[in-house]
C-alpha cells in the first residue's frame, strides 16, 4: 500500500505568513520615525552645548571680549558645531553677536518644524521656542 505524503507549504500558508511579516514591519518602521526626529533634535542641542563651552574658551583667549561677529561665528570649532547643528536641524541657523557686551546667541530650527527652535545664548541659557519665534537680531534667546 502506497501513501501519499505532502511536503512543504501551500501557497495560502505562505501568503498569510508574508502578510503577517509585512504588517509587523510596517508597525516597526512607523514607530522608528519619531525616534529619528528626536535623535536629530538631540544632535542640535548637543552641538549648541559644544558652542557654549567653546565660546567661553574663545572669550577667555580674547581677553574677555568678542572682537567681531565674523571672528566668533567663524571660529573653527564654533563654526563646525554650527554647521553640524544646521545639518541635524533643517538648515535654518542664526548666529548673533553684540561685541560691546560680548553677548551672543545662536538659534537652530529643528528638523521637525512643529518642534520649533533650539536657542543657546551667552548667559548659558538654552531654550526651545515654537515656530515663528525667531531670534531676529537679539543676543538673548526668546
Amino acid at each position: 500500500m502506497r501513501t501519499n505524503f505532502k511536503k512543504g507549504f501551500t501557497l495560502i500558508e505562505l501568503l498569510v505568513v508574508i502578510a503577517i511579516i509585512g504588517v509587523l514591519s510596517s508597525v516597526v518602521i512607523a514607530s522608528l520615525g519619531g525616534s529619528r526626529s528626536k535623535g536629530y533634535n538631540a544632535a542640535v542641542q548637543a552641538n549648541l552645548d559644544t558652542i557654549r563651552s567653546q565660546s567661553q574658551q574663545f572669550i577667555n583667549e580674547n581677553n574677555g571680549a568678542i572682537p567681531s561677529k565674523e571672528s566668533f561665528c567663524g571660529e573653527p570649532i564654533i563654526a563646525a558645531a554650527i554647521s553640524s547643528a544646521s545639518k541635524a536641524g533643517n538648515g535654518t541657523t542664526v548666529c548673533n553677536v553684540d561685541t560691546s557686551s560680548s553677548a551672543w546667541a545662536i538659534q537652530v530650527q529643528f528638523k521637525n518644524v512643529a518642534d520649533g527652535y533650539a536657542c543657546m545664548d551667552s548667559r548659558g541659557i538654552s531654550s526651545i521656542s515654537k515656530p515663528g519665534v525667531d531670534l531676529g537680531s537679539n543676543t538673548i534667546c526668546p
